[in-house]
């Protein structure tokens, strides 16, 4: 009897042992620098701005949305002409309304876009586990003098050190020692395992350069720093919902610039910008119907209260939807529509006697009827449609 329960007891600690050791294998398995090579270039974008590049990583999709994960600071010059190209060179507009940038400290933002393609995203680690001597890469596309287009470079180096309390400031928290280059920021830094484990962000400026055979390509041979990934994995909850709201305080600073200057007149023109590139299209002509319905109610509401605390309430969204004449009926036809834009044209001065008034820059001032502006992003009978968006966003 007890040879026998010695021979379970054995066998239990047999199978217990392997349960334990395979739970090891699985949790601390390697890839080669090859393998991890191949998932990196699958994952990691392309972040063009004019005149400045940098990098980025895919986090996350929904159906056709992809997240991308990146520094904070390699968007600060995000325009109409920038782009996010992807491992198979395709471009897809960036959207600064599609940014949310995460506590101000913090070194990191996300950006999104729209794809029907399928792309693989990266596997979240833990780097509260990264240890000091642990092997870690870096991929991004950096750009020089050295280099006439930007190409995708992958990098190994060690962790130099650990900073769990983010002594570093902007939320960096990861030191390592792999030689990168400008342009390589915001892109993703791997553990053994194939694992996002921070986003690369800074090099140290204090060290020395090593200069290459080219003296026109310098590398950074000092420390380097990454937020850790586990401070992108705890914002998480709170920034799900950012994919089409305004988020980012930059977008707005030349339309706040020209309202406290009482600058009305690039005021208006900035409105314009800001709602035609929402659509990532060229500021000209004016918005369609269908471009209207889609404009975010948050956008909206925020320039509207812009421009009436400018104007004291002379101007904005919210006073023109006052002044617009309600429908008689829910489904207008054209003439009704047309009807009730003459009488509201009239009364903000935007036609006099029935003929249209040009935008004339010297008026643009408080002197100017109640509800004139903003006007130059839209005209004749379509405003109609625009008030209706209004009214759907309470304003």
């Amino acid at each position: 009897m007890n040879n026998y329960l010695y021979r379970i007891s054995t066998l239990l600690v047999t199978i217990l042992a392997v349960i334990i050791l395979q739970g090891k294998i699985v949790q601390a398995q390697s890839l080669s620098p090859k393998e991890i090579n191949s998932i990196a270039k699958s994952i990691t974008v392309l972040i063009e701005n004019p005149g400045d590049i940098g990098s980025g990583v895919i986090v996350n999709h929904h159906g056709d949305t992809y997240t991308v994960l990146t520094a904070e600071h390699v968007l600060e010059d995000v325009s109409i002409k920038s782009n996010l190209i992807t491992n198979d060179n395709k471009q897809y507009p960036l959207n600064r309304y599609r940014i949310c940038k995460f506590d101000d400290k913090i070194d990191l933002a996300i950006v999104k876009f729209t794809s029907s393609k399928e792309y693989p995203i990266a596997k979240i680690g833990d780097s509260s586990k990264v240890a000091i001597g642990s092997k870690v890469y870096v991929a991004g596309f950096p750009v020089s003098s050295g280099i006439t287009r930007s190409s995708y470079q992958f990098v190994d180096g060690k962790i130099t050190g650990t900073e769990t309390d983010h002594t570093y400031k902007e939320g960096y928290g990861l030191v390592y020692d792999n030689k990168t280059l400008p342009g390589m920021s915001g892109g993703p830094v791997f553990n053994e395992a194939g694992e996002l484990i921070g986003i690369h962000g800074k090099g140290d400026i204090n060290t020395k350069l090593l200069k290459t055979k080219d003296p026109n390509l310098v590398i950074k041979t000092g420390f380097n720093l990454a937020v850790p990934i586990n401070i992108y994995s705890k914002a998480l909850p709170d920034i799900q919902d950012c994919s089409e709201i305004i988020h980012n305080p930059q977008v707005f600073y030349k339309l706040d610039e020209y309202l406290d200057a009482k600058n009305f007149w690039d005021a208006d023109l900035e409105t314009k910008k800001l709602l035609f590139e929402y659509f990532h299209i060229n500021v000209s002509g004016y918005l369609t119907e269908e471009s209207i319905k889609k404009l975010p109610c948050e956008l909206l509401s925020t320039i509207d209260k812009k421009w009436s605390y400018a104007s004291a309430g002379q101007f904005g969204f919210s006073i023109q939807k006052s002044l617009m004449p309600k429908k008689a009926q829910d489904k207008e036809e054209d003439k009704e529509r047309k009807n009730r834009y003459d009488e509201f044209a009239s009364l903000v001065g935007w036609t006099f006697r029935g003929e249209y008034v040009e935008p004339n820059k010297d008026k643009y001032n408080l002197n100017a009827p109640k509800g004139h502006l903003p006007r130059q992003f839209l005209d004749g009978p379509i405003w109609t449609i625009f008030i209706d968006k209004i009214n759907e966003c309470n304003l």
